[in-house]
């Protein structure tokens, strides 16, 4: 039957055929029937019971806020079972309507507002999106900005730290704005440890600028153990420097696989002026040496180098960063 005819049906009976549809196509006949749109919504709205309102919330949270805000006046919130929270499908799918809905909607009895903890988790996921305005409305519900969240303070990081690794200066202004820690460490020590290692020459400049640290001493593992091989930490310079890893050519060994030479020199620029940043603002040349002598061996050896060439390459690299100081801005 075309659309003009259902049109041209009496109420009386489009009621009455309505009570024999499942609920799906109740919902495609109201579509069809505009004529009746209201009468039509009337009857699927009363079949919502509290159990099909969850199964009908997942489905509407990621882009159908209209619904979520009609079924949230008359339901209440309920727990998550076994499935991604609603606040995770709607923050997971940039939907700021959704999320400003379940942020604010009435709970079971007994159910709290989200915690923190939960915050946090959604500002990651939020963070690993890039998405700025979900970040800002999270924030704004309290969600811990220095909180690493992870494992432990050691085995984490914070989403400052993610935006220090991927370059974003929106991102770092935004939270910086928030108050956002340049001290929290997490699996790569501070945000500027992230943004060393990243290779990341604009953050590093705008971190050491607001006043970050460049003389700490940072985790060179994400995982330790008893087994990883020395150093197992160091100053920013030596992860500047880009040294070829212990732990890396030992795997590589085990497998029967070369490790490729390391070449220090020609010194790429971005990471000479790295380099360069880092000495100008406190980052110290001996202790970085005082690492890499005490661990020599290994560390030439990893390089596919003898010992003394090894060093004097290093040298080099940092003579050549010295050099460049008083042309960095």
């Amino acid at each position: 039957m075309s659309t003009n005819r259902f049109d041209q049906l009496p109420p009386e009976l489009v009621l009455l055929i309505s009570t024999s549809l499942s609920n799906a196509s109740l919902d495609s006949f109201i579509l069809t029937c505009r004529r009746f749109h209201e009468t039509l919504q009337a009857e699927l709205e009363s079949r919502f019971t509290p159990a099909l309102v969850d199964e009908v919330l997942p489905w509407a949270a990621a882009s159908n806020p209209h619904i979520v805000a009609k079924l949230l006046r008359r339901y209440y919130l309920y727990p998550t079972r076994g499935r991604p929270s609603l606040l995770h499908i709607a923050v997971q799918a940039g939907n700021l309507e959704c999320t400003t809905l379940f942020l604010e909607a009435k709970r079971a009895p007994g159910e709290m507002k989200p915690s923190p903890e939960n915050l946090l988790w959604l500002l990651h996921l939020a963070a690993r999106r890039k998405d700025l305005n979900m970040m800002k409305l999270l924030l704004d519900q309290g969600a811990p900005i220095n909180t690493p969240f992870g494992v432990n303070a050691h085995d984490a990081e914070t989403g400052f730290s993610w935006f220090c690794t991927i370059g974003d200066l929106e991102a770092i202004e935004l939270l910086l704005s928030r108050a956002a820690d340049l001290s929290v460490s997490g699996n790569w020590g501070p945000a500027l440890g992230f943004a060393v290692r990243a290779g990341q020459l604009e953050v590093v400049r705008y971190l050491l600028r607001k006043g970050a640290d460049a003389s700490v001493t940072v985790p060179l593992y994400m995982h330790l153990d008893d087994r990883s091989p020395a150093p197992h930490h160091a100053s920013l310079l030596y992860v500047a420097l880009g040294l070829p890893s212990p732990s890396h050519a030992e795997r590589r060994r085990r497998c029967g696989k070369d490790m490729p030479r390391w070449e220090g020199l020609p010194l790429d620029e971005n990471r000479k002026q790295i380099m360069a940043h880092l000495l100008a603002h406190g980052c110290s040349k001996d202790a970085t040496m005082e690492t890499i002598t005490a661990n020599l061996a290994e560390l030439a050896k990893a390089a596919g180098h003898g010992e003394e060439e090894f060093l004097e390459v290093v040298r080099e690299m940092i003579k050549q960063a010295g050099d460049a100081i008083p042309n960095i801005s």
